[in-house]
This record gives structure tokens, C-alpha cells and sequence, in this order.
């Protein structure tokens, strides 16, 4: 009774969603907010009542959905923010949303909220990303933020874009190695030197856990039917990515 007359209500319901949206906002924008810790215990009440799903999850991660989608925009349309700053501002945020989500948030949530930040912040940015910070990253020999991106396409769907990217880049810089005639007795060893990194790569940071698997985040945000935690995947061994593998050779001869 008590459940289905003041919990359900329209104007209990709409005040939850009100003010996780307030809260929410004031985290993003500024600070953990001074009252977080109230949150678990909101949560915890609504799960009692087994309207968590409905009422916290999906409205949580419609909140995560239009802000990031937002952000995004918004980080584009200042056009002063490299595509490798940007992938770093993904990381962050997607770090700081997990952390978010662990500390007020069921367990299961946690995968949600990951994923559809991901998909909020690169939605629409892959072609831009993978043109512009493969090149940057490259020039900084950033082994790691390079495996960060993989991984981050990876989970969106994204890394038919990305290895097109990656096989003009290499036989353009290839091409521009051999044609560069003004330092022609360097010729052989900054070809060596770029294709041990371009290797280095294929066999760590480009490399797929599970062969079979084809990872792409939800357009939309869906919440869980239940929640109560989900055990992680066990994790496969990782191997390489042999479309780029063999991208890497392909490229590496139409330099020439």
C-alpha cells in the first residue's frame, strides 16, 4: 500500500527524477556534491520497493546520455581541441562516471553507465578522431593512449573507421619517409624505428580479447531487468587484431 500510493505517485516519482538530475548536474559541472552520501540510501529505499530499473537506472542513464551527448557538441564546436585531447577528456569522464556510479549506484548499473558515456562522447566523432589523433599520437610515439583509443572504438563499434585510418596514415608517412630526399642517409633507420612502433601496436595495443566477439555500444541507454550484481566476463586471451596486422603490411608496401 505504502509503496503504491506515495512511492509510484507521479509527484514522488517526478522529484526522484528531479533531483538525481539536479545532483547529477552539480557533479558534472563542478564537484562531488557535499550531500553524495544520501544517495546509496535513496537507492537502497527504491530498491526495496522494486522500482530501481524504471526509476533510478534509466533515469540515470537518459541523464548520461543527453549530457555527454551535449558535451560532446560542445567540446566540437569550440574548435580549439585536438582529437587527442579529446580522447583524453573521454577517458577522464569515463573514468569519473564509473566512480560515480560504484559509489551510488547497484552494481549492475556500472557497465551502463560506462558504456553509454562512451557512446554519448564518440557518437558521430569517429571519422574526425581516427584521421586526426592516429597522426598525433603517432608523433608522440603514445604507445598507451593509442591502446586506450583501440579499446574505446573497439566498444562503440568503431574500428572498421579506425583501421582505415590507421592504413592511410602508415603509407602516407611511409611515402613521406622515402620520398624525403633531403634525408635520404636516414632513410633506413627512421623507416625501422616507425615500423618496430607501427608493430609494437599490432602486438599489444591492437588486440582483441575475444576474436568472435563484435563489441558495440547501445545507441540508446537501456536499463538492466535486474539488480542484483553481474559477475565480469572471464577474460580471453588477447591476440592481435589480424585485420590490422595485415593492414600494417599492405600499407607498409604501397609506401614504397
Amino acid at each position: 500500500m505504502f509503496a503504491t500510493t506515495v512511492i509510484k505517485s507521479a509527484r514522488v516519482t517526478q522529484a526522484v527524477r528531479d533531483g538525481l538530475g539536479d545532483w547529477l548536474e552539480y557533479e558534472r559541472t563542478k564537484k562531488q556534491h557535499d550531500l553524495r552520501s544520501y544517495m546509496p540510501q535513496l537507492v537502497r529505499h527504491i530498491r526495496a520497493h522494486n522500482l530501481y530499473p524504471d526509476l533510478i537506472e534509466l533515469t540515470y542513464l537518459e541523464l548520461t546520455q543527453s549530457f555527454y551527448t551535449k558535451e560532446s557538441s560542445d567540446l566540437v564546436a569550440r574548435g580549439d581541441v585536438p582529437a587527442d585531447e579529446f580522447l583524453k577528456k573521454v577517458d577522464q569522464r569515463i573514468k569519473e562516471e564509473e566512480e560515480r556510479a560504484r559509489g551510488v549506484l547497484a552494481e549492475s548499473s556500472v557497465d551502463a553507465v560506462r558504456d553509454t558515456t562512451r557512446s554519448a562522447l564518440l557518437t558521430g566523432r569517429l571519422p574526425w578522431l581516427a584521421k586526426d589523433a592516429i597522426k598525433l599520437l603517432f608523433e608522440k610515439r603514445d604507445h598507451d593512449a593509442l591502446k586506450r583509443m583501440y579499446d574505446n572504438f573497439a566498444k562503440v563499434g568503431g574500428l572498421k573507421v579506425l583501421h582505415a585510418a590507421f592504413k592511410t596514415y602508415v603509407q602516407q608517412k611511409v611515402k613521406e619517409i622515402v620520398t624525403d630526399t633531403e634525408h635520404d642517409d636516414d632513410m633506413v633507420d627512421r623507416l625501422l624505428e616507425f615500423k618496430a612502433f607501427a608493430d609494437g601496436l599490432v602486438a599489444h595495443a591492437f588486440v582483441e580479447k575475444d576474436p568472435n566477439a563484435v563489441p558495440s555500444a547501445p545507441a540508446q541507454p537501456i536499463a538492466s531487468t535486474s539488480s542484483a550484481p553481474v559477475s565480469a566476463p572471464a577474460t580471453a586471451p588477447a591476440a592481435p587484431n589480424r585485420d590490422f596486422a595485415y593492414g600494417l603490411i599492405d600499407a607498409f608496401q604501397a609506401g614504397f
